[in-house]
């Protein structure tokens, strides 16, 4: 079941050179290099030529047993590795980037516990392989339920699928209800990252629950992921680039808000300062016709007709003190027996000094009249005055373009006046915020734009990349501005008749970001006559343009035209005979076939878990294209899979095999362990080919 390369030949070169090699490796042979040692290393040195280990193949072993070296050789693509390249010089060298038996190099789950409340698989510790683990046993034993709960434990409840569809309504149910019942604790193990932060926030996991893959080509971020890591080495810089256009969108769209504001700011800013500014004209103006005379004729009103009132609450008070004068009278002296004669104690005087205050108060209240009378004249003369002044003041603002009434706000004015050096202060601070704030808008606009055009030119050498890679059995289509749901969303977001109709019909073909972009352009700038143009070349109506056009009218609007952005695109294809096929055209078999080719052919180190990938897959192609892949997978990334599929099992070369059994309440871990493992075999002969009498019927009737 093996044989020898050559000494100092790598594998390609023997089966170039040797078509009897050639023909036992196809056949299934493992391979080995003999190093041919005559002696040992010196104790702490390299081995040298004839030394033991100057050549050496790299055997994977669960256990070492004479089973385990009788597994790894009969899986001579997974098990096997023979790590030599030639070197530029002729010799051989150890090949970089071997696989490490419990990686730390690379993100992978080694195990979870799941302990108390009442999850389905309370109780239990699962243990994974860094390579490929397959998680078996029959229906109802909890395979979905384990790795949705590891989806929900790794990403958290917003990694779950969208409720609303049934697949994630069935995601969400067994990973709430089942695997997180009654609130268990999960502990997570790995060995990569640092060990003093939960796994989660080390690493991130890529799930594929039970009929999710065949969606992924409707998912342009998923897509996205995936093309970017089918060429090694190129998905770091394009991811960046990728997260790089993304901040510039969010800040983009941030600054329009921000930018539409101080627009309104500075507008509001500039009436305020023209009030204070035709205030200052306006005192101006008064100044030239004459005003500075009227303030001491308004004082002399002013003064007069406070004179006339005073004089005029006098006379009121000197009106009634004579009244109360008029009705006093003497008193009486006692048993005078009617007779007039003056009060023994007030004496002769007594009426003659009533008689005086009488006659003072008289003299006293025709002396006030007399005063009001003059300043009631004095009052009208002032009056007069004013007016005559005022008419004067008035003619002559009208003769330099005012009005007859600008008199009638005068104070106003002055008071407003007073205000122009601080209001045109805060106008000009305003202006150059806004200023500053549109250039940075500006400049990040362009800056986008060129990352976009850096970006685009990147994806498209992938693209290139990934069809000489497939033999151009698959090819990739790069749409420029292909994903354009933000922008319907803004353009469905008048929600007018005429643009609605226009873009469900028409426009969403032809209403590419950059264009409409460029209409928000003109009318920025005040071309309407080149904006109507650009509405027309985008399939729009007189009508459609016009509403539009008024649509687009504010600032505001304007700003969120040039911020959004519509990425690109990718649309995989598959090319049967010599025709290119969008996914969406395949059957759902081939479709999910290519897709779970190209995610195993992926350089995405994340870990990889999907639920049952073979339910649409025929035998035919797991065995010449999954299993294949599976196999260069290894000591490259983990691969978890919930499978009923004994090829994917067996062929595949499972690391580590978990066979799950439950009953009504709770699944258990009966079997675990890689191939060689007797009761792991016995599991799988059990559950997935229908035991063994199932097995050797299938054999005789094949005639093997």
């Amino acid at each position: 079941i093996a044989v020898e390369l050559s000494r100092n030949k790598t594998l390609a070169e023997e089966r170039a050179a040797d078509g009897k090699f050639r023909n036992a490796h196809s056949r299934g042979r493992a391979v080995l290099h003999n190093s041919d040692a005559n002696n040992l290393p010196a104790p702490g040195e390299a081995p040298k030529d004839r030394e033991l280990g100057h050549r050496f193949t790299l055997i994977k072993l669960s256990t070492p047993t004479l089973g385990s070296l009788q597994q790894a050789l009969l899986a001579r693509e997974s098990r096997t590795r023979l790590p030599f390249v030639r070197r530029p010089d002729g010799s051989l060298s150890v090949a970089p980037g071997l696989p490490e038996a419990c990686p730390v190099q690379r993100p992978w789950l080694r195990a979870v516990s799941i302990t108390g409340g009442t999850s389905f698989h309370s109780g239990q510790t699962f243990r994974f392989s860094p390579d490929l683990t397959c998680v078996i046993g029959g229906s109802m034993t909890g395979k979905s339920t384990l790795l949705d709960g590891l989806r929900l434990e790794l990403s958290g409840e917003h990694g779950l699928p969208d409720s609303r569809s049934p697949i994630g309504q069935a995601i969400r149910a067994r990973a709430l209800q089942s695997f997180r019942s009654g609130n268990p604790q999960v502990v997570l193990d790995s060995p990569w990252g640092d060990p003093t932060r939960p796994v989660p926030e080390r690493f991130g996991v890529r799930f594929f629950g039970q009929g999710e893959l065949k969606n992924l080509s409707e998912d342009n971020d998923g897509i996205e992921h995936l093309l970017f890591h089918l060429v090694p080495g190129r998905a770091e810089e394009l991811l960046r680039q990728r997260d790089e256009l993304r901040e510039h969108d969010a800040e983009l769209s941030k600054g329009a808000a921000r930018l539409a504001k101080l627009l309104e700011q500075v507008a509001d800013t500039e009436q305020a300062f023209q009030r204070t500014q035709d205030a200052r004209a306006a005192m101006e103006r008064f100044a030239q016709a004459g005003t500075a005379s009227l303030p001491p004729a308004q004082q002399d009103v002013a003064r007069t007709s406070r004179f006339m009132q005073d004089v005029r609450g006098l006379r009121g008070q000197a009106e009634e003190f004579a009244g109360q004068l008029d009705g006093i009278a003497l008193p009486q002296p006692s048993g005078a027996g009617g007779q007039a004669e003056p009060h023994p104690l007030l004496g002769p005087s007594a009426e003659d000094l009533l008689a005086q205050a009488r006659a003072g108060a008289a003299q006293t209240l025709v002396a006030l009249t007399a005063l009001h009378e003059l300043a009631a004249t004095a009052t009208s003369a002032a009056q007069a005055a004013l007016a005559e002044l005022t008419a004067r003041v008035q003619s002559a603002l009208v003769a330099m373009g005012g009005s007859a009434t600008d008199l009638n706000a005068f104070e106003q004015l002055a008071r407003a006046a007073q205000n122009f050096d601080s209001f045109k202060a805060a106008l000009d601070q305003k202006i150059a915020e806004r200023d500053h704030t549109l250039q940075s808008f500006n400049q990040r606009v362009a800056a986008r734009d060129e990352l976009i055009a850096a970006h685009r030119a990147a994806v498209q050498q992938v693209c290139d990349e990934v069809g000489a890679r497939f033999e151009q059995k698959v090819v990739v289509q790069l749409q420029k501005e292909g994903r354009r749901e933000a922008l319907e969303a803004w353009l469905l977001g008048f929600k007018t008749a005429g643009i609605t109709t226009w873009w469900r019909n028409s426009g969403a073909e032809k209403g590419q970001a950059t264009k409409l972009r460029d209409v928000a352009m003109a009318v920025w700038s005040g071309n309407g006559t080149e904006a109507q143009r650009l509405c027309t070349e985008l399939g729009m109506s007189a009508a459609v343009a016009r509403s539009f056009l008024e649509q687009l009218a504010p600032r505001s609007r304007q700003l969120e035209a040039w911020a959004l952005r519509a990425p690109d695109r990718y649309q995989i294809q598959w090319v049967e005979d010599g025709v290119p096929k969008d996914l969406d055209a395949l059957s759902g078999g081939r479709k999910v076939a290519v897709l779970l080719s190209l995610l195993l052919a992926s350089d995405d180190p994340t870990p990889l878990v999907i639920d049952q990938p073979e339910d649409e897959l025929d035998n035919r192609f797991l065995n010449e294209t999954i299993i294949p892949a599976l196999h260069r997978l290894k000591g490259k990334r983990q691969v978890i899979f919930a499978t009923h599929n004994a090829n994917i099992v067996v062929n595949g070369d499972a690391d580590q095999v978990i066979a799950l059994e439950a009953d009504a309440q709770h699944g258990r871990v009966y079997a675990a362990g890689a191939i060689e493992e007797k009761n792991v075999r016995e599991a799988i002969l059990n559950t997935l080919d229908g035991g063994e009498k199932a097995f050797e019927l299938r054999r005789a009737k094949y005639g093997f």
